[in-house]
């Protein structure tokens, strides 16, 4: 019997960046919302890999056939493959 492999979350740099420069300026104001958006976002997407189709499609990426989701937390978007 094959086991199949859980799928891996893959930061690219750009998201990764753009990640960290929003947790910065949160925490400029207020560095226990900056942990709670930090900690709110990074939970749902450490989920992923166990339920990747639990968000709607993409709504904004052409011609997404399903596999391009998407998903909003404290008025961030995030969108996976």
């Amino acid at each position: 019997m094959v086991k199949k492999s859980k799928p891996v979350v893959v930061w690219n740099n750009r998201a990764s960046a753009y990640f960290k420069k929003a947790y910065e300026h949160i925490k400029e104001d207020s560095y226990s919302n900056a942990e709670k958006v930090k900690e709110g976002i990074t939970k749902l997407i450490d989920s992923l890999p166990d339920h990747s189709e639990k968000h709607p499609p993409d709504k904004y990426k052409k011609g997404n056939k399903g596999n391009y989701r998407a998903f909003e937390k404290y008025s961030y978007r995030v969108a996976y493959k």
